[in-house]
């Protein structure tokens, strides 16, 4: 896997990422954004845009597509929440539709 991260300013605040894997065909694009500005903004909070392409191993199944936006911010020291919205085009392994959404809410922890 090949990943390039790329400041898009003189702060370091906003940021773009460009990953590109032979294994398994697959690349994806980020920008981020870290202590967005705004009335809400908390220090170490982070949001951001993906767009991610994987190319499907099974030769009669469609390449997948990937579209996230998400905002993470500190729940508590060493204890952070992201909220994501995921939009994907031809799910692997499903002809029954032809892309699906996602809602999720994920929680980590650095210790």
């Amino acid at each position: 896997m090949v990943k390039l991260e790329q400041e898009l300013d003189q702060h370091g605040v906003k940021i773009a990422v460009v990953r590109w894997g032979k294994t398994w065909r697959q690349a994806a694009i980020s920008f981020l954004v870290y202590n967005p500005s705004g009335p809400l903004r908390i220090q170490n909070d982070l949001c951001g845009a993906t767009i991610n392409w994987v190319e499907s191993v099974v030769p009669t199944a469609q390449e997948e597509v990937n579209f996230e936006i998400f905002y993470r911010f500190p729940s508590f020291v060493g204890l952070d929440t992201t909220v994501s919205l995921q939009h994907i085009e031809n799910p692997a392994f499903r002809d029954e539709f032809s892309d699906a959404q996602a809602f999720s809410i994920r929680i980590r922890s650095v210790f």
